[in-house]
C-alpha cells in the first residue's frame, strides 16, 4: 500500500470467492476499513444520544461532542480489527495464491499448519490484546483483554481460557505475522484518528459486562453488513490503487448507503411533543383510537420522559 503497511499487505487476504475460473479476493485490511465504516455509520445515524452518552461514559469520556466522537472511532477502530486472527498461517493457507505469494514474501507457514484445526476468531481473542497494547500504550492491560475476547467473539461464541491455551503457537504465527497485525492496526489507527493521544483511559471499563456485550453484538453487526455481497466486496467500484485512504473514503460512502438508503437503520429521534393515535398509525386511515389510548396520549402531555402509568 502507498500509505504504510508494507508491499505484502494486500496479499493477506479477508475474503475471497471463485470468479472467472479464478479467484477473486478481498484484502484483510480492506475488510477491516469495510467493519470500521459501517460501525462509525451505525453510530452516526443508528444510535441515539443515550445510548452513545453510555458506551462514551464506559470508555471513562466526557459527554460532549468531541468526547463522543472519540468514542466512535474508538470502537470502530476495534471491530475493524474482528478478523486479525485471520492474519496467521492457519487461515492464510486456506488460500492456495494468497500462501504462495506470502511465502515468497518470508512468511512462515510451519510443515504442521493445518487450514481446519484453528479457527480465526480464536487467534483474533488471543492476538489482540497484544496488538491493543502496542497502540494503546498504558492504557489498562484487563480492559483490552476483554476488548479482544467481545471482538473475537463475532461469530457467536466467546473464546475460553482452554481453547486459548490450546491453540497451536504455529499456526498463530510470530516473527513476520506479529509485524503484519501490529501493521494492519497501525494503518486503521491513522484512518480511525486512535492511538496514544486519543485513546480512552478504560481504568473501569474491564468490569463493565454491558459493554462488552453490545460491543460483541455490534461487532458481529459490522461484520454481517460489511460482508454482504454487492455493497463492499466484490463491488465493481471499488478502488483499486492500494491506497487505504482512497478505499476508506470509498467505503465511507458505501456504509452510508447502506444503512441509510438500503436497510433504512435511522434512529428514532423522540418527537418534541407526544404524538397523536392518528399521526403513529396514519395508515390506520379512519379507525378511532379505544379509549386507553386516547387516556395515555392525555396523560403523556405531563411527562417529561418515559414512564410506567398505572
Amino acid at each position: 500500500m502507498k500509505n504504510g503497511i508494507g508491499d505484502y499487505s494486500l496479499s493477506i487476504v479477508g475474503k475471497w470467492k471463485p470468479h472467472g475460473g479464478g479467484t477473486l479476493s478481498h484484502p484483510l485490511i480492506y475488510h477491516g476499513i469495510d467493519a470500521a465504516a459501517v460501525a462509525l455509520e451505525i453510530w452516526e445515524r443508528s444510535f441515539g444520544p443515550y445510548t452513545r452518552q453510555r458506551l462514551a461514559q464506559a470508555l471513562g469520556l466526557k459527554l460532549d461532542e468531541n468526547q463522543e466522537n472519540t468514542a466512535s472511532r474508538l470502537i470502530a477502530f476495534w471491530i475493524g480489527l474482528h478478523d486479525i486472527g485471520k492474519a496467521s498461517p492457519a487461515f492464510q493457507i486456506k488460500n492456495a495464491g494468497a500462501a504462495q505469494t506470502l511465502k515468497s514474501a518470508g512468511f512462515p507457514f510451519p510443515k504442521n499448519t493445518n487450514n481446519n484445526s484453528t479457527h480465526h476468531n480464536l487467534v483474533t481473542a488471543q492476538v489482540l490484546c497484544d496488538v491493543l497494547k502496542r497502540i494503546h500504550n498504558g492504557a489498562n492491560e484487563a480492559a483490552l483483554r476483554e476488548v479482544a475476547l467481545a471482538v473475537g467473539g463475532h461469530h457467536g461464541s466467546f473464546a475460553s481460557a482452554r481453547a486459548l491455551n490450546n491453540l497451536n503457537g504455529d499456526e498463530v504465527g510470530n516473527g513476520k505475522w506479529k509485524e503484519a497485525r501490529l501493521g494492519i492496526a497501525s494503518a486503521l489507527v491513522k484512518l480511525l484518528g486512535v492511538g496514544n493521544g486519543v485513546a480512552a483511559p478504560l481504568d473501569k471499563l474491564a468490569e463493565n459486562h454491558a459493554f462488552f456485550v453490545t460491543l460483541a453484538g455490534l461487532t458481529s453487526v459490522c461484520d454481517w453488513l460489511a460482508s454482504a455481497e454487492g455493497h463492499f466486496f466484490p463491488h465493481d467500484g471499488a478502488p483499486t490503487s492500494g491506497d487505504e485512504y482512497e478505499y476508506w473514503k470509498w467505503a465511507r460512502c458505501r456504509a452510508k448507503a447502506l444503512v441509510k438508503e438500503s436497510i433504512k437503520w435511522n434512529r428514532w429521534d423522540t418527537p418534541a411533543a407526544p404524538q397523536k393515535f392518528e399521526d403513529v398509525f396514519p395508515h390506520l386511515g379512519d379507525i378511532e383510537p379505544f379509549p386507553l389510548q386516547k387516556e395515555a396520549h392525555s396523560l403523556a402531555q405531563d411527562l417529561d420522559g418515559p414512564a410506567l402509568v398505572i
